[in-house]
């Protein structure tokens, strides 16, 4: 596990962890190593994977040995550097695990905004008071003045952070979830295509409820409801040109933010999101026949085999094999006998 955070010279130093199971003992051992902090010049994914190689070979360990990658959907681990992740997984790193959404950073992300959402009024009255107050310098005078007056006392910014809140606090309940212990392959997949379908219902009809939500707030504060207005320009005409009172009329008010900001902000959190569900429904095609007992109790022989040389072709490296798909498969029809009538998760069984 690998993690990168800049030290007091603003230097990039990552950590590294190694985690190793000691299968020679009774019962068998689980032991991490803090191999200590190393500087990173490149701190993209494919920075990362490099430093890893090269860290690892120092070690006298061969990555071919790993059999886990652990990372938070970070973007310097997806997005364009997806090649390289792609290139760990498939040719190095024989298994996988992923937290997905699963970040402390969500949890902190909702109360940053819930703190503004809901002490927006208190937030006004105590820079109100910092106004009035004498000792403080003329610096800090101005700078709560310029976040009363051009923040505070805006609609833009309460309706923002209304539309962020109702977000985020969809994003944190289903990253919450994810982080419960017996959460299996299938939950994860079904949790993600409902947060993407919430999004998509969101965007289509979420903008005048939360603007509502935002209009019964400013009242409260006695804040106008106006939305920012852009002067209409006229177009510049040249000399040989008929004149005309044509004009260059940009998006306005509400519905400039409407577009320039709620669905702007909702089409990248789809996006986003829709590059994860597919990241998981290709785990789940590959893993996801071994997580519901129901498929395996009753899935044709044919189907039962071709999912089990699946699996052992993904868990492969040139002619290394973690596991044989034909002996699994037989495992399996033999399972079939003894399992259970009632339908249970495979860890359970």
């Amino acid at each position: 596990m690998l993690d990168c955070t800049p030290d007091i010279s603003n230097e990039e130093q990552m950590s590294l962890v190694i985690k190793c199971v000691d299968m020679s003992t009774s019962p068998t051992k689980v032991e991490e190593y803090f191999l200590g902090f190393v500087k990173v010049d490149d701190s993209t994914g494919r920075g990362h994977f490099n430093k890893l190689e090269e860290l690892l070979q120092d070690l006298d360990l061969d990555i071919r040995n790993g059999r886990r990658q652990g990372y938070d959907n970070g973007a310097n681990m997806t997005g364009k550097n997806k090649g390289v992740q792609k290139r760990l997984l498939k040719k190095h790193v024989k298994g996988l695990t992923v937290k997905p959404l699963s970040d402390t950073r969500w949890e902190s992300h909702i109360e940053a905004i819930k703190a503004i959402r809901f002490q927006a009024l208190e937030i006004r009255d105590a820079l109100s008071e910092l106004l009035s107050l004498a000792d403080f310098d003329a610096k800090t005078r101005g700078t709560a003045y310029s976040i009363l007056t051009r923040e505070i006392d805006n609609f833009e910014l309460i309706l923002g952070m209304v539309v962020w809140h109702k977000l985020l606090l969809a994003v944190n309940s289903v990253s919450i979830k994810l982080q419960t212990k017996d959460m299996h392959l299938d939950d994860v997949v079904t949790k993600l295509k409902d947060l993407f379908f919430f999004f998509k219902d969101y965007r289509r009809n979420g903008f005048e409820e939360v603007s509502e939500e935002a209009k019964t707030l400013a009242t409260f504060m006695n804040i106008d409801s106006i939305f920012y207005e852009v002067r209409a320009r006229k177009r510049k005409q040249h000399f040989d040109e008929i004149e005309t009172e044509e004009v260059q009329s940009p998006l306005q008010g509400k519905k400039a933010f409407q577009i320039e900001y709620f669905i702007f902000i909702m089409d990248q959190a789809i996006s986003s999101l829709k590059r994860r569900f597919k990241q998981f429904q290709a785990y789940k095609e590959t893993f996801g026949f071994l997580f519901d007992i129901e498929k395996v109790r009753y899935l044709d022989n044919n189907t039962l085999r071709n999912s089990c040389v699946k699996l052992e072709k993904y868990l492969s490296y040139e002619m290394e094999l973690d596991i044989n798909g034909d002996e699994l498969y037989m495992e399996l029809k033999v399972s079939q006998i003894f399992l259970p009538k009632e339908t249970k998760k495979a860890i359970k069984c």
